[in-house]
């Protein structure tokens, strides 16, 4: 086969001599096997991560694949040079006897779901062993249909990471498409894979962020008519059954491992800690000298400043007033704005007068 100038018979070519190459071992139950791969696959994966941005590449390629739509990753350093993250997604999660093997060699879930993507090969089971090869991971929380939260802590002095990772990568579009530009940090690891898989919705803060973004995302998507009891409820809508500070911390750490204060957790529950943008919403797209605009993807709402919402929402609540004075009911708090691609939607929550 001459694939040479082809690059998808080349895919497609590899893929199928892989497949060939990997069987059944044992079947773990719950959709998990375990392979019988390859031995010179096994050491390649083993030297798949060589710092920590690797690590969330990896974790970010398990969510996609296990179907998530919204990835959240909180990221904080302690003073011993521990690198903290926490994935949450709302995939199609773990079984709960299979919690401790997924950390073991070959073990998959994607036995008829091998892909080959611009990373390389996925699907040999073994992202997570590698991962564990050099960090210290845990499934925190999962269950079929209601998602996964995994943590992971990294010795930066044994696995490197970018020592600059506070900068913020930029966007510009140029003619052969759109370059991402800065250090290569945790942030342009994420936006890269972003930008690959557009339909993700991904959020990346420190842990107090992160649980803003659970906490006011769980009130929106609740819903009286069609309630969820706890045991039911996807992980990333949880956050919001707290009602005050203290079980919102305690939460936050026993079903996400996040690490609040009760003075952050009073803040968040008072929207003081606004929750981030999605990734592409957060990075515009800057425009070379000789690109025109039309070639550019940038979401509409993302033009928008902080300062135009600002405006929004005193107009909004002018409005409000006028109109619910005959209801007698008023604005129990402030109207709560957010940018969602081409969409900017309003959240009024409302009280007797």
């Amino acid at each position: 086969m001459n694939t040479q100038n082809n690059p998808k018979e080349l895919l497609n070519f590899l893929s199928q001599t892989t497949r060939n190459q990997m069987r059944v071992e044992e079947d773990l139950g719950g959709g998990f096997v375990r392979l019988n791969i390859d031995e010179s696959q096994a050491r390649q994966a083993k030297h798949d991560i060589r710092c920590v941005e690797d690590i969330v590449l990896e974790a970010l390629r398990n969510s996609r694949d296990a179907k998530a739509k919204n990835i959240l990753i909180a990221s904080c350093k302690n003073e011993k040079k521990n690198r903290s993250l926490v994935i949450i997604d709302d995939g199609s999660g773990i079984p709960q006897n299979l919690q401790e093997k997924i950390f073991e060699p070959r073990v998959t879930s994607k036995l008829d779901k091998f892909i080959i993507d611009e990373y390389g090969v996925h699907g040999r089971g073994m992202a997570l062993y590698s991962i564990s090869m050099c960090s210290h991971p845990s499934i925190i929380n999962s269950h079929p249909g209601r998602g996964t939260v995994l943590m992971a802590t990294i010795d930066t002095a044994k696995l490197p990471e970018a020592s600059d990772q506070s900068s913020i990568p930029k966007l510009k579009q140029t003619k052969k498409g759109i370059e991402v530009q800065g250090p290569n940090n945790v942030l342009k690891s994420i936006l890269t894979f972003n930008l690959k898989y557009p339909d993700l919705q991904i959020y990346y803060g420190n842990p107090s962020q992160i649980a803003s973004v659970l906490y006011q995302r769980g009130i929106k998507e609740f819903d009286a008519s069609n309630p969820f009891t706890d045991s039911q409820k996807p992980y990333i809508d949880c956050l919001s059954l707290a009602i005050t500070p203290l079980e919102l911390t305690k939460i936050a750490k026993n079903q996400f491992g996040l690490e609040l204060s009760q003075r952050n957790s009073y803040r968040i529950i008072n929207k003081e800690i606004p929750p981030p943008e999605t990734i592409l919403s957060l990075i515009p797209i800057k425009t070379s000298s000789n690109t025109k605009n039309k070639n550019i993807s940038r979401s509409l709402s993302s033009y928008l400043s902080n300062e135009d919402l600002a405006q929004l929402d005193n107009a909004t609540i002018n409005v409000f007033n006028t109109i619910a004075e005959k209801y007698f009911i008023q604005l129990a708090e402030k109207p709560h704005f957010k940018r969602v691609g081409n969409t900017i939607s309003v959240t009024l929550l409302l009280e007797k007068a």
